[in-house]
C-alpha cells in the first residue's frame, strides 16, 4: 500500500495577556478536538489541542508536538511531519498558552496521537520548567476490502470427474468495486479463474469449478484475487490449501 505522507495546518495559536484572571488559566493537558473519518483521503483528519498555564517565574510558553501512528498490535512510531520539529512559543509575559494543530491525509486501518511537550522558560531563555502529556488517540478505521477463502467442497460427478464449490467471502465493511477473480488448482494442476461480480460488505459467494478428481496423497490450493489486483486490508487468507480427501 503507498501511504500517503500527512498533511499538517496550524487551527489556532492563543497567548493569554498577563492580565487575565487566574480563574480564566488554562489546565495542563492534550486533547483530540476532532477525529473525522471517511473512505476519501480528503475525509481523514484529526485535530489536537495543547493548553498549559503559566508558571512563577516563566515569561515564555512555549509547546511542541510529536505525532504518531500505530498499525495492529505493533508500537507506536513516531512520522515526521514538516514544521512539527521546532517549539511553538506564547508572546512574552503570557499566563497561560492554547495551540491546536490539525493532520490530515491520514492513511486508513491506523491509530493516531501526539506527544507534547511543554517548555517554560523565564528571563534570558533560562529554563523554568518542562513537562510531557499525550493525547488519546484517533482511530481510523480500514476500509479497505478483506476477500478471504472461506472452504473447498469437492462433489464427485464421475470416478474421473469432481465438481469443486470455492466459497469466498468479503470480511470487510465495504464493498469490492469490480470483478473478483478466483482461482483453484489440483495437485498443483490450475483449472483457471472465475470471476465473481460483486462482493458487498460481508457477502459471501460460491464459485464452481469443474476438473480432475482430487486424489488422497494430492492437494488444493484456492484463491481469491491470485494476481493481487486489489488493495486489501489484509492478504494472508487469500489463498486455502487442503489434503485431497481419502
Amino acid at each position: 500500500m503507498r501511504h500517503l505522507l500527512p498533511l499538517a495546518t496550524v487551527l489556532a495559536a492563543l497567548a493569554l495577556p498577563g492580565s487575565a484572571a487566574a480563574a480564566a488559566l488554562p489546565a495542563l493537558g492534550v486533547a483530540v478536538a476532532s477525529c473525522e473519518t471517511g473512505p476519501g483521503v480528503g475525509d481523514r483528519a484529526v485535530g489536537f489541542g495543547a493548553t498549559m498555564p503559566g508558571a512563577p517565574g516563566a515569561s515564555v510558553l512555549a509547546v511542541r508536538f510529536t505525532l504518531e501512528q500505530r498499525r495492529g498490535s505493533g508500537g507506536w512510531k513516531t512520522l515526521r511531519v514538516r514544521g512539527w520539529e521546532r517549539y511553538e512559543r506564547s508572546a512574552d509575559d503570557a499566563t497561560g498558552f492554547v495551540y491546536q494543530k490539525r493532520v490530515e491525509r491520514l492513511a486508513p486501518g491506523a491509530w493516531y496521537r501526539v506527544v507534547v511537550r511543554f517548555r517554560w522558560t523565564g528571563a534570558g531563555g533560562r529554563l523554568v520548567k518542562r513537562a510531557t502529556r499525550t493525547s488519546r488517540a484517533c482511530r481510523q478505521p480500514d476500509l479497505r476490502p478483506d476477500l478471504a477463502v472461506l472452504s473447498v467442497t469437492p462433489e464427485v460427478l464421475a470416478p474421473d470427474r469432481t465438481r469443486y464449490v470455492v466459497r469466498v467471502r468479503n470480511l470487510a465493511r465495504t464493498a469490492v468495486q469490480g470483478p473478483v477473480r478466483v482461482g483453484l488448482a489440483v495437485d498443483g494442476v490450475p483449472l483457471g479463474t472465475e470471476g465473481v461480480p460483486l462482493l458487498t460488505a460481508g457477502a459471501t459467494a460460491d464459485v464452481v469449478f469443474e476438473g480432475p478428481a482430487c486424489l488422497p496423497g494430492g492437494s488444493l490450493r484456492a484463491a481469491v484475487d491470485p494476481d493481487d489486483d486489489l488493495e486489501e486490508a489484509r492478504e494472508a487468507d487469500n489463498v486455502l490449501s487442503l489434503a485431497c480427501p481419502g
